[in-house]
């Protein structure tokens, strides 16, 4: 038969192993989620927000590490396992101007979510021949002082987008010819 000061010892003793076992557990599930790395996940739109752009090259890179994917049908992309650090993450696509932002992953949260509102690149190029000639201007008079949301209106030929097409933009597309063909 065991003393009371026996099975006082033996409980302090149990107590004391299930308490180990439990910082255990806990020290491991932290090392595990720090192993396992952080999700980076978002979703790339037209710069209204309502526009899907699906094929956009999604980049995420720091001073030693480069993760690079495409966004998908639906507009979204996703790296995971992210290792902890300070990323520059951009969204490209041909026709957009692209976007970069700066983003700090201390691993304090298991995932960071960061949507790209990328802006139609608004070249000049209004009749998609690769340059700027006097058939863009004839594309751009069609829509002359036409307003968002009239029929009319051509947010393309919208250079700074104002809603309107009028002398401002005129004077963006002509600089833009001129530009082009090296000031002559």
């Amino acid at each position: 038969m065991k003393s009371k000061q026996e099975t006082v010892t033996v409980r302090r003793l149990f107590a004391g192993v299930v308490f180990l076992c439990f910082l255990g557990m806990a020290s491991g599930n932290l090392m595990a989620a720090e192993l396992l790395g952080v999700r980076v996940y978002g979703k790339v739109v037209n710069s209204a927000g309502y526009v899907i752009i699906a094929d956009a090259t999604v980049s995420l890179v720091s001073s030693n590490r480069v993760y690079v994917t495409t966004s998908d049908a639906e507009g979204d992309y996703e790296f995971t396992d992210v290792e902890v650090g300070f990323y520059q993450i951009s969204a490209t696509k041909e026709g957009f101007l692209p976007q970069t932002a700066e983003l700090d992953v201390d691993g304090s949260k298991p995932e960071f979510l960061k949507n790209f509102f990328l802006e139609l690149e608004r070249s000049g190029d209004l009749n998609n021949d690769k340059i700027i000639s006097a058939e863009d201007l004839m594309v751009f008079l069609k829509h002359w002082y036409a307003e968002s949301p009239q029929a009319s209106y051509n947010y393309l030929a919208d250079f700074n987008y104002d809603r309107i097409i009028d002398e401002s933009d005129l004077l963006i597309l002509l600089a833009r010819w001129h530009q082009q063909t090296g000031g002559n």
